[in-house]
């Protein structure tokens, strides 16, 4: 009869080998070489701070920029792997009765760069109506809808006895909450760097996803009219969550597949083709909102000529001591 192994056994390449398959690990490295071939900038193992000095980390970070001369826009993923095996199940819980919560771009639009978030700039609410109203940018980004769009989840599992039992899993819950939280602190902390370091005038903006990539196909829809259980690759669900600072922000989460993942990512593609379409056919407005910006900026530094190009302002504010601050 074999002997079992002590605690203080030395680990055999076996040992090592199953231990790493069986953690996320591989799973998230399958996940960035995904988003790298697509063109994605993405990254392992981010860690976000919050405003109190606590820190929220994502397994993946990723981004997709769309760039034009006079704005840009950046798709920013922050993603949570998480694995369930069998029989356990993620079910989202779909009431087609009740109103449906807003569309993707309210919760997801944050003004990044110049004009920032929460940036007391005098044209903010001017540059965002340039790019929202009239349905522009909700109508670009309106294929992130494709998700089933539930008003609650819960993991359906068996207990010891055998039994089912639907619940709240905590490390579901907290994954929601370190995506939630990295999103919000991202757009916050470089909405702040931006502006301290006088990076840019183009304006932009940044579309938030928050993602929970479960790594097998337990993915199903529980739909309370007709009690129908349905297969799925795409759950959108919303959570308000603690993300400190005295912040409880309600953010749209995307859980997928793998399958909804790679539908997920070409979504985006798509969006951002009609996202680029979007700036471009408003250049000229955005135009006059960076010159009438950047006047105002020179107004408050007589020493830089105005009107400046893009070349000029970036030298005015390169680190090379002559910066406004350091000539005043």
């Amino acid at each position: 009869m074999a002997k079992s192994p002590r605690l203080l056994d030395p680990l055999s390449s076996e040992d090592i080998r199953e231990s790493i398959e069986g953690a996320g690990y591989l799973v998230e490295v399958a996940l960035l070489r995904e988003l790298q071939e697509r063109g994605f900038e993405a990254s392992l193992g981010n860690v976000f701070k919050t405003r109190e000095g606590t820190f929220c980390e994502v397994d993946l970070f990723a981004g997709y920029r769309v760039s034009t001369p006079t704005a840009a826009a950046h798709f920013t993923l922050m993603i949570e792997v998480k694995r369930l095996h069998d029989p356990a199940r993620f079910v989202g819980i779909f009431d087609p009765a009740l109103a449906s919560p807003p569309p993707a771009h309210v919760a997801r639009r944050r003004a990044g760069g110049v004009p920032s978030n929460n940036s007391a700039l005098p044209y903010c609410h001017e540059f965002e109506l340039l790019l929202s109203g009239s349905g522009q940018l909700g109508k670009a980004i309106l294929p992130l809808e494709k998700g089933t769009r539930c008003v609650h989840w819960a993991i359906a599992e068996r207990m010891g006895d055998g039994t089912p039992k639907a619940s709240g899993h905590q490390r579901y819950a907290e994954g929601m909450q370190n995506v939630v939280g990295a999103s919000y602190w991202h757009g916050h902390e470089i909405s702040e760097w931006v502006l301290a370091e006088h990076i840019s005038m183009v304006p932009e903006f940044t579309i938030y996803i928050p993602i929970i990539a479960i790594d097998t196909e337990t993915l199903y829809t529980y739909n309370i009219l007709n009690k129908e259980i349905s297969r799925t690759g795409w759950i959108s669900t919303y959570t308000h969550c603690n993300v400190g600072g005295g912040k409880t922000p309600k953010d749209r989460v995307e859980v997928v597949d793998r399958a909804g993942f790679r539908q997920l990512l070409d979504t985006i593609q798509q969006c951002s083709g009609a996202v680029d379409n979007l700036l471009r056919a408003r250049a000229t407005d955005l135009e006059t909102w960076f010159e009438r910006q950047a006047k105002e900026w020179y107004q408050k530094n007589p020493k830089h000529a105005w009107p400046p190009t893009r070349e000029e302002y970036a030298i005015v504010n390169s680190n090379d001591g002559n910066s406004p601050e350091s000539d005043a």
